[in-house]
């Protein structure tokens, strides 16, 4: 049924959360401060409304980075320069690279039948980095980031780039799989092609979204893609 898969990164492949926690507590330290869960409960719970607003289009990529930092440090009477530490804190994710388990025997299973694709909201240099640091890169035909492209997921206008740079390309034989509903499961829904949530936390599913498949282990993959 399907050819061409598009994988999320972040959360799906990836154990972002913990790659987070230990690029902000690098970052901290080298500010001569020491992380505290408290801490990173804040910075999270600010960072990801700062992500919201930018799969909405209502800021930039560059306001997230910087406004993230600005209004964390501002509540936590840090005067810290919110622009050199948003790079240092870069610099920091791009060595972070904490897989989920099974995923590399997982790829390269799928990868002898199926075309697979990173689509990726992230950072370009820092997606970069962290797959060639896990190992990932053999298994994809193309990483795809919406910094590069200058469109981000759920735009559908992400997935026309993608698309248009894949020989002979077809929606219906099409499918993405991410954690997030609102930038993966509602952009392939805004570009027209299938859409399995990864939801290994079982969450409850909103009203006014509704993806093809659900899963909540890897393993379940195979009952949609078969090998």
């Amino acid at each position: 049924m399907f050819t061409f898969v598009f994988w999320d990164l972040d959360d799906t492949l990836l154990d972002f959360k913990a790659c987070e926690q230990e690029a902000l507590r690098a970052a901290l330290r080298l500010n001569g401060i020491e992380m505290t869960e408290s801490i990173l409960s804040r910075y999270s719970a600010i960072n990801d409304s700062k992500w919201k607003l930018f799969e909405r289009g209502e800021i930039t990529r560059a306001m997230v980075q910087l406004t993230r930092f600005e209004d964390f440090f501002r509540e936590f009477g840090w005067e810290i320069s919110a622009s050199d530490f948003n790079n240092l804190y870069l610099e920091q994710l791009a060595l972070q690279a904490v897989e989920f388990p099974g995923i590399h025997e997982m790829l390269g299973k799928l990868q002898q039948r199926y075309q697979q694709f990173i689509a990726s909201n992230g950072v370009e240099r820092v997606m970069r980095s962290r797959m060639a640091i896990a190992g990932l890169d053999q298994y994809f035909v193309k990483a795809f980031s919406s910094e590069f492209m200058g469109v981000q997921k759920p735009d559908k206008a992400f997935f026309d780039t993608c698309c248009a740079q894949i020989p002979g390309f077809d929606p219906k034989k099409a499918i993405i799989i991410g954690d997030s509903l609102s930038s993966d499961i509602q952009g392939g829904i805004n570009a027209g092609i299938a859409t399995c949530w990864f939801n290994p936390k079982f969450k409850p599913l909103p009203e006014g979204i509704k993806p093809d498949y659900e899963i909540h282990s890897l393993d379940e993959i195979y009952t949609i893609l078969p090998i």
